[in-house]
């Protein structure tokens, strides 16, 4: 993306953020222009976020920068305007700096900096304080640091001052270098100067740090170039010292420079001109202290370049070749470059001379060794040599010769005592990998065996093993190719077993087996495979062979879980996935922070659960803030199912950032896991109760009731007090009256260990509820007596016996455990009926009993709203984040007991009923008989018809057992169409697969209407009646469509169904005129129905109508007849 483009984005993000903190100055904090406008902002925020990581807004030194970088004119007189960063300049404040991971209560605390006052600020003791109190450091940071900067620039940079530093020697100042270059020439500075140099250290100083300096400024152009500042720097010098101090001078400044002089530096430098009077002494010394090693690698180089034959050559080459060029005939023409250049001369004779006598000694070693004389290979050289003396062999036609090499080898190497054996091993794997690489896979499938036999026999990661793995891994994936997939397989489960520890070696063997294997899987065969897996029947050993391909596989089944769209291909994919275990969470780890959809995050979460260990929670619990609350629920899920010991704690990092609905779900699961480590966060999380509002706050505040009662903590009384003292205007009447009970019960505890059970507890017994007290005085005192057991769990047995022996502490524990277990297997009946024998048991466990209810109650809660979006993941997967938000927070829960009706036919409901949990069934009144259409379950809908096409409720709806449902208003659908119109196509379109009441009717030949419909040519209009009968002034036209003694519908243009709904339910008179116009002398009266949409190319809707009255049969002959 441009710069342009990026600073725009950013500019108008911050004006969706100036807007939000203006409209939160100007009007009430529970406001609709309020609330729109900080959504607005978020909604913005988030999705600058999200495609760009970073929003960073700075003011430093009367500039302003976004991104890190100056604003254009145009931007900066934007910015100027925004209120909100005049209000950062009064605080003082030079940064902001946004990134992805906050939340809507800390996006409110930023906004709210904005609109603080004075007073509010100074009152915590100034603009760094309030910002603290806030928790907003990192949003408001109080330094600068400069963007793009890597680490390795950082420790280059920091590196080079230091020599300059030390190289200075504390003597130098910027304008002493300018001078030198020619860049300031006052005469002052020369005087000042010319005074320097008559001290040699202090002019070596001078010398030593001017030029390395100009050497790193020559370094940033990547290409050897001759610095005219380099020269004038020689030649100024030159004039400032007298003759007699050149050589002291320069010698000095080579000695100060040579710790510093590598081959880079020194390449550079002999590259310069100094053919200043100062300038060749300076070279001579130069020489004189670089090492030979250094300077024999400089000549190699240039040489090196010199020799470059590779076709066309660019400028920047040539004029880099002629700049080397000059420096090498300077170099080559002092003393020092000849005796460098000799040196090399020589070495390069004596390489010669080796080469021969090699090549001798290599085909003495190949001879002997096609002669099964294998002691040649203690020569390394033969064994080194030997890949490409078969090369050359089979190049050459001498197959027979490298076949008996070949077999020679490997008949030493079956000998388990023969002396040579690594030697063997090691021409082994170097002769099969090239094999693999001349393709000649006839050779190498016959080494196959023992390429393996090796394989599975070796005990050390060596060269040997490398090279005999890496022809394997040829060899399969040409096998694999070849539909040769028995020897495929074969070296597939080699790998495989060592990989996975099925063959005890140790660690480096299996990172070299994995390296190789690694590197070289082949992501074409592996989507061949992949493709194939989606085809029923599965092939299971087709998916076998995926995943035993390691890491690359896993992560090739990653990425196209990503990217799937196809749900089942997804759940696929999570199957073959979590068949890799614990090998698949690096996998998981490395790819979970990369940019990608909502559900690529909750599928990665969902596989670490399955496949992770307690350690790896702490990787997943940034992401309990996400922006999609399906990947908050997923992390919440994760933690529940690997926290194990840790799962407390990592359940109240959670509450850090995670969606108000997570919060109640985590403070819910910290229940079961309450003691006193937890008041001190569930206090913090109450004080935060004041950021949310209406039922989300109320139900937090229960929640958090409950828990800190859990806790049997006294340190718990502050909070619970604190919701008490709130009232049930703050907090509910349900939240006061669970702190009032979780109060009773730690004080009641409290008193127990103090003095025993005594009067006092009879006192607290007071304090209970009305429905516990009931109970209490309603069961008679306890007799010994045979109970039938509810469940069959062998826990319950034991409490019977137990009770048999007259020890009922023992047996209320074991109940009360199992009271949990089955609460949590979601067998509620069960837990019920256990909880009123609990009560049968000992009436007096009053905590024992109402901890069970709540306990029962909260896996009610949790199977609700953990299993809510499980159940409905096909329509919520068709949403995207900001959608899927809308929609879930839009809904609201009901609960219906056994056989209530939830909707009556003819209700004019305009309601969306979604099936959590329960049957509901759909039938219509014929005469006083109930016909049944269908009955729907969970994760079906019903009630579209009505809901979409504007009519009233043709069935009614009754619940079959208790049932759960969730609903959707036509009010939310309205005041979010606009912003997300996509939402309302695919719930419709997504309701579609269940709406199937008309296939009933077609099917049956039923008819929920009795009467007969015939067609109506006449045209219509309607008035609209008032409360009280009168006709107003609202007049509805159109065309007659067809008509019944029990009503009739026309076509008319209405095109907003916002007025098509006002219609329905109003008592109507109805008119008739001809076809010229002439209107009948009759009018009925009746009710407007339905109002459906003609989804035609005429805009309009059909209005249907009940008369009040049925008509008479010849009456509406007449009618149509035009009498």
């Amino acid at each position: 993306m441009a710069q342009g483009d990026r600073q725009q984005e950013s500019l108008e993000t911050l004006k969706l953020i100036n807007a939000a903190s203006t409209a939160l100055r100007l009007y009430p904090e529970e406001s609709s222009q309020v609330r729109n406008s900080i959504e607005k902002a978020y909604q913005g925020t988030k999705h600058y976020l999200r495609k760009n990581q970073l929003l960073r807004f700075s003011f430093l030194n009367g500039r302003y920068l976004l991104n890190g970088e100056p604003v254009d004119n145009p931007t900066r007189e934007r910015l100027q305007l925004l209120t909100f960063s005049s209000q950062l300049q009064k605080m003082e404040l030079d940064e902001m700096v946004l990134s992805k991971g906050f939340d809507r209560p800390t996006f409110k605390k930023i906004l709210s900096v904005f609109s603080a006052t004075p007073e509010q600020i100074n009152r915590v003791g100034g603009s760094r304080a309030f910002i603290d109190s806030l928790k907003l450091a990192a949003i408001f940071p109080e330094a600068y640091w400069a963007p793009g900067e890597s680490e390795e620039e950082k420790r280059k940079k920091r590196k080079v001052d230091q020599i300059l530093k030390e190289l200075s020697g504390g003597m130098v100042r910027s304008e002493h270098i300018l001078y030198l270059v020619g860049r300031k020439k006052e005469s002052a500075l020369r005087r000042t100067l010319e005074e320097i140099f008559h001290v040699v250290e202090s002019g070596a100083h001078i010398v030593a740090s001017t030029t390395y300096s100009l050497v790193q400024i020559l370094h940033k152009d990547h290409i050897v170039v001759v610095a005219p500042a380099f020269s004038k720097m020689l030649a100024t010098i030159s004039s400032l010292l007298s003759k007699d101090q050149y050589n002291k001078v320069s010698d000095a400044a080579a000695t100060l420079l040579a710790p510093h002089l590598d081959q880079r530096v020194i390449l550079m430098l002999l590259c310069q001109d100094f053919s200043s009077p100062f300038g060749e002494v300076f070279y001579k010394s130069l020489l004189r202290i670089t090492d030979t090693e250094t300077l024999t690698k400089v000549i190699e180089w240039i040489q090196g370049q010199q020799k470059q034959d590779d076709g066309k050559k660019s400028d920047k080459f040539m004029a880099q070749l002629q700049v080397i060029s000059k420096a090498y005939e300077k170099l080559a023409a002092t003393s020092r470059g000849k005796q460098v250049i000799a040196l090399g001369t020589t070495k390069v004779i004596l390489q010669q001379t080796e080469r021969g006598r090699k090549g001798a000694r290599l085909q003495s070693g190949i001879t002997a060794l096609a002669k099964g004389n294998l002691a040649s290979l203690k020569n390394s050289e033969v064994c080194q040599n030997l890949p490409a003396t078969i090369e050359k062999l089979l190049a050459n036609d001498k197959e027979s010769v490298a076949a008996a090499i070949i077999q020679n080898v490997v008949k030493g190497l079956a000998k388990k005592d023969h002396e040579l054996r690594p030697q063997l091993a090691l021409a082994l794997g170097a002769v099969a990998h090239k094999l693999s690489c001349l393709n000649r896979w006839d050779w190498l499938e016959k080494l196959t065996p023992v390429c393996l036999a090796w394989i599975r026999e070796n005990e050390v990661a060596d060269r040997s093993l490398e090279k005999n793995v890496l022809a394997m891994q040829a060899m399969m994936n040409h096998a694999w190719y070849s539909d040769n997939n028995s020897l495929a397989e074969d070296i597939l489960d080699v790998f495989y077993y060592i990989r996975s520890g099925a063959f005890e070696k140790n660690d480096e063997i299996r990172k070299l087996v994995g390296r190789i294997q690694d590197k070289n899987v082949d992501v074409l065969l592996l989507r061949g495979y992949l493709e194939r897996c989606f085809v029923r029947p599965v092939d299971e050993m087709i998916c076998r062979k995926i995943i035993m391909q390691g890491p690359v596989a896993a992560r090739f089944l990653l990425d196209t879980l990503i990217a799937s769209d196809k749900r089942a291909d997804r759940i696929r994919l999570l199957k073959i996935l979590s068949e890799l275990g614990a090998d698949l969470v690096p996998v998981l780890l490395e790819r979970l922070p990369d940019p990608m959809p909502w559900y690529g995050k909750r599928n990665i979460i969902r596989l670490l659960a399955v496949t992770g260990s307690e350690e790896d929670v702490e990787e997943i619990l940034s992401y309990a803030s996400h922006d999609d609350l399906r990947v908050q629920q997923e992390v919440l899920q994760c933690i529940l199912r690997i926290g194990k010991s840790s799962t407390a704690r990592y359940l109240v990092a959670a509450l850090s950032g995670s969606a108000v609905q997570t919060k109640i779900q985590v403070v819910r699961n910290l229940r079961p896991l309450a003691d006193e480590s937890l008041v001190e966060p569930l206090a913090g999380l109450l004080s935060e109760c004041s950021f949310y509002g209406g039922a989300d706050k109320k139900t937090l505040a229960l929640e958090i009731s409950k828990t800190l009662g859990a806790t049997d903590s006294s340190m718990a009384l502050v909070p619970l007090q604190s919701i008490i003292d709130g009232g049930r205007n703050q907090f509910g009447q349900e939240s006061v009256r669970a702190a009032k009970l979780a109060v009773a019960l730690i004080e009641e505890k409290e008193n127990s260990q103090r003095s025993g059970l005594d009067a006092r507890v009879e006192k607290h017994q007071e304090a209970r509820t009305a429905a516990v007290e009931s109970v209490v005085k309603s069961v008679p005192p306890p007799v010994e007596k045979e109970y039938e057991p509810i469940t069959d769990y062998p826990e319950e047995r034991e409490v019977y016996a137990l009770l048999g022996k007259d020890k009922a502490e023992s047996a209320k524990k074991i109940l009360s455990a199992l009271i949990e277990k089955t609460a949590q297997l979601r067998k509620f009946n069960e837990a019920e009926a256990l909880r009123l024998r609990l009560i049968d048991i000992d009436a007096m466990a009053l905590a024992e009993i109402i901890r069970a209810a709540e306990i029962i109650e909260d896996a009610k809660s949790n199977s609700i709203d953990q299993g809510h979006i499980l159940i409905w993941s096909d329509l919520y997967d068709l949403l995207t984040t900001e959608e899927f938000n809308v929609l879930y927070h839009s809904l609201e829960h009901e609960t219906y007991p056994t056989e209530t009706i939830i909707v009556k036919q003819g209700d004019p409901q305009w309601r969306l009923f979604f099936v959590n949990k329960g049957r509901v069934k759909l039938y219509f009144n014929e005469k006083e008989n109930e016909t049944l259409v269908k009955t729907v379950g969970p994760g079906n809908v019903f009630g579209g018809a009505s809901f979409f096409d504007d009519s009233v409720w043709t069935l009614n709806a009754a619940s079959m057992g208790s049932v759960e449902l969730s609903t959707l208003s036509m009010k939310s659908v309205d005041e979010w169409r606009e912003e997300h119109p996509a939402i309302e196509a695919k719930i419709q379109d997504y309701c579609l697969r269940f709406d199937k009441v008309n296939d009933f009717f077609l099917s049956t030949g039923a008819e929920r209407r009795q009467e007969e419909r015939i067609p109506l040519a006449d045209s219509i209009h309607i008035i609209l009646l008032d409360d009280s009968g009168e006709l107003t002034d609202t007049t509805i036209r159109g065309e007659g469509s067809d008509i019944s003694t029990g009503g009739l519908s026309f076509l008319s243009r209405i095109t907003q169904r916002k007025q098509a709904r006002t219609l329905l339910g109003r008592q109507v008179k109805i008119f008739f005129s001809d076809s010229e116009g002439h209107e009948k002398q009759v009018s009925l009266s009746g009710t407007v129905v339905a109002v459906r949409n003609l989804y035609s190319a005429e805009p309009g809707r059909s209005v249907h109508i009940s008369f009040d009255t049925e008509l008479e049969a010849k009456k509406m002959t007449d009618l149509i007849n035009g009498n």
